[in-house]
């Protein structure tokens, strides 16, 4: 398959909403020194939207898609380049665009909220089982189908359940777990979750760091 390197206005990259990569501002600085004394940086990777059913203004506009290469991107803009370096991808669907983007971006850590989002599309939309996905992904398939599972809570805010130790004050230290919550609902569905665990496996209170190891054992589906 002949490989498609061109050099495209910035102007007509867009970047994906899904992408859970992030890079911090010191790991930013050291590779942007890089490619200023060096002239060179890997080439970042769009597609090209002929495929999409879901971007299809961007289609029309006749705009790229980021897949791989994101902060690349922003530091070429920060440092006033008009153009970047890519290699366009062709026919990728907006599901395979996904799992592009879970693989491919390596350069940074993930934000766990959106990365939950993302796992959990790719798991929604390619109908794939964890256990084949996780040859794609980094997750193993325990970790997919607990980002399912708190999937259905990731929206906006994040909540977290601090463990305590029994019946008294809390510690600093302990098991302890942090999901993402849509609303107060969610919250209160998974407080109940919470009850409902301790009252059957935990009913004299005694176990230490009771909300963290009851939480801990809720997402696991154990």
């Amino acid at each position: 398959m002949q490989r498609d390197y061109r050099t495209v206005p910035i102007s007509q990259i867009a970047l994906h909403p899904a992408n859970a990569n992030q890079m911090d501002a010191r790991t930013k600085d050291r590779i942007k020194r890089h490619i200023r004394e060096s002239s060179w940086y890997p080439t970042t990777v769009v597609r090209a939207l002929e495929a999409t059913r879901e971007f299809t203004e961007l289609r029309d506009k006749g705009m790229f898609q980021m897949l791989d290469g994101e902060h690349r991107l922003e530091m070429a803009r920060e440092d006033g380049h008009e153009t970047i370096d890519v290699e366009i991808l062709h026919n990728i669907s907006d599901d395979r665009a996904l799992v592009l983007l879970a693989t491919l971006n390596d350069g940074g850590e993930w934000e766990p909220k959106k990365r939950a989002e993302l796992v959990t599309k790719i798991l929604h939309a390619t109908g794939e089982d964890p256990e084949e996905l996780q040859k794609y992904l980094q997750e193993t398939a325990d970790d997919i189908q607990r980002y399912a599972k708190i999937g259905q809570h990731v929206i906006e805010k994040q909540v977290t359940f601090t463990a305590t130790e029994g019946k008294k004050r809390e510690k600093s230290t302990g098991v302890s777990f942090t999901v993402f919550l849509e609303n107060k609902a969610a919250e209160k569905e998974i407080r109940e979750e919470i009850a409902k665990w301790l009252a059957k496996n935990d009913p004299s209170g005694t176990m230490p760091f009771r909300e963290g190891v009851a939480l801990l054992n809720i997402v696991r589906g154990s």
